[in-house]
């Protein structure tokens, strides 16, 4: 329970971190030997909201995020990470948001195979009143890279 408890409070940091845009600043949480803390800081800045594989694995696992692959309409691989709700780019995202997931949740948007602008989807996710959104800038590729298996899926 505690290594939990202790992989959650690395989590929320990153995460807010990340939602910030800002400066994050990685400190010691304790059990350094005297004097060496300042050792194990490390400052690095976060120019937009991108994750990797293995932090879209935790997130996903953690049951509070959502995931969404934004593809091109004519993309004829039918190949999705799994639990991915698709959205084509030939879509006007305010048409459907019955389908779209409740805006407390964390979103993750992706690019299909065919590589398209996930900041486009974003900007129309916020303007829905959806705040807590990531991309997973290396989409299907950066998954596959990382050993990650795909599931089947038809055009939306």
């Amino acid at each position: 329970m505690k290594r939990k408890s202790f992989i959650n409070a690395i989590i929320f940091s990153l995460l807010i971190g990340i939602f910030s845009g800002e400066k994050l600043a990685v400190a010691c949480v304790g059990g350094c030997p005297e004097g060496t803390c300042n050792l194990a800081s490390v400052t690095f800045d976060i120019p937009r909201s991108t994750i990797t594989a293995d932090t879209l694995v935790i997130l996903l696992k953690s049951g509070n995020a959502s995931l969404i692959e934004y593809r091109r309409a004519a993309q004829k691989a039918e190949m999705k990470i799994p639990g991915a709700m698709v959205i084509c780019d030939d879509v006007d995202v305010a048409s459907i948001t019955q389908r779209l997931p409740a805006r407390d949740r964390l979103l993750i948007v992706y690019p299909g195979l065919e590589s398209v602008n996930v900041a486009s989807l974003t900007a129309g996710l916020r303007e829905l009143g959806y705040q807590s959104i990531v991309e997973f800038q290396a989409g299907i590729q950066g998954w596959l890279t990382y050993g990650y298996k795909t599931e089947e899926t038809s055009q939306p």
